[in-house]
């Protein structure tokens, strides 16, 4: 079994040395390294992901036009006043005026306030639901990140150093 066993190691040696390239291994420390420090506010992490996010700003693009299309519609239900020059000649006679009119419109724009205000809460009802939606995906990682670390610092690393250095003189002893 120990002859099949440093067979097997010789083998993964090989193979980790074919994938380095051909060069040799060093293993030059046992220690783990440390971790580099991250954000530990997941907040901060959230509002740089929705500055820069460019399916979130398009969103927030969308909901400043929807804005603008409400006040279009308001817009379009007001009286439109029109004043002008005309020159008349379909009846054989050469007509020059002043001409002016008013249009209410009663009918044309009934609904469209509505549907435009309707439009638009549904685009900020979508932004908000896609921003929970990464609000509760960062997180599912953040909390992931948390528990992956306090694992780390339950790994006692110095019963795996002592169990490093036992290893190598039983090796040694062979």
């Amino acid at each position: 079994e120990l002859q099949m066993n440093n067979a097997s190691h010789a083998e993964c040696l090989m193979q980790l040395v074919a994938l380095n390239g051909g060069k040799n291994l060093e293993f030059t420390s046992a220690k783990y390294p440390e971790l580099p420090s991250v954000i530990n506010d997941p907040n901060a992490l959230i509002d740089d992901y929705r500055a820069n996010d460019a399916a979130n700003l398009r969103m927030m693009d969308e909901l400043k036009a929807g804005e603008q299309k409400v006040k279009v519609a308001r817009a379009e239900g007001l009286p439109k006043m029109h004043l002008g020059y005309q020159r008349n000649t379909a009846t054989g006679e050469s007509l020059n005026g002043v001409v002016g009119g008013l249009s209410i419109p009663l009918f044309s724009n009934r609904g469209k306030v509505k549907v435009a205000k309707a439009a638009q809460l549904s685009r900020q009802l979508q932004v908000q639901e896609e921003q929970l939606q990464q609000e509760m995906g960062i997180n599912a990682l953040f909390a992931k990140k948390n528990q992956l670390e306090t694992a780390l610092k339950k790994y006692d690393r110095s019963a795996l150093m002592k169990q490093h250095s036992l290893l190598d003189k039983s090796l040694e002893l062979r």
